[in-house]
């Protein structure tokens, strides 16, 4: 029944159409053509085919272009990096966590985590597709790091400052214990 309903309403819309101005009827053919199967052949038909329907093109990307190629080398050489930078914080800090008893250091999957009890926690983690580490703090709040080549560091994309050196200051602030590389 529902079948036969929507079949009579089409067949009314196709009439509609029909009997509408020129203008209106080629608007429901450039409709029609974007339905229809593309064209086989090539030449005019083709071309007006395309002219009636143009393709458009959706991107995720930044700025509507196509996503840059990943680089599994780039990608290996960032790990590394992080994972390198994340494992040294660790072994900087091991001391903290015997020095106050309430605190709890744990690096699993990428993500490091430094609670310090009432000091407050910090979160570093690396962030693979942007090449970054990103840090939660309880005294500067959220910040990104990018590896610096030419100085060996890790850069916060906004200010420059140095992740170590912000890490050793903030965990002086909350605790009073001093961190030493």
């Amino acid at each position: 029944m529902l079948r036969r309903v929507v079949q009579r309403a089409s067949v009314t819309a196709c009439r509609r159409a029909c009997a509408q101005p020129l203008a209106t009827r080629r608007f429901a053919s450039a409709v029609a053509s974007v339905l229809a199967p593309p064209a086989r052949s090539g030449g005019r038909a083709a071309a007006a085919a395309a002219a009636a329907s143009p393709a458009r093109a959706f991107s995720a990307a930044p700025g509507g272009g196509t996503a840059p190629p990943v680089d599994a080398e780039d990608e290996n050489r960032f790990l590394e990096l992080a994972d390198t930078m994340l494992h040294d914080i660790l072994s900087w800090i091991d001391g903290v966590e015997e020095m106050l008893e309430e605190s709890d250091i744990s690096l699993s999957q990428g993500v490091l985590k430094i609670d310090l009890g009432e000091g407050g926690t910090w979160v570093l983690n690396r962030q693979i597709p942007n090449r970054q580490i990103w840090w939660s703090s309880p005294i500067s709040g959220p910040r990104r790091y990018e590896y610096d080549a030419a100085s060996g560091t890790w850069r916060n994309t906004r200010d420059g400052s140095e992740l170590m050196e912000l890490l050793r200051n903030e965990i002086f602030e909350a605790t009073g214990v001093e961190i030493y590389e």
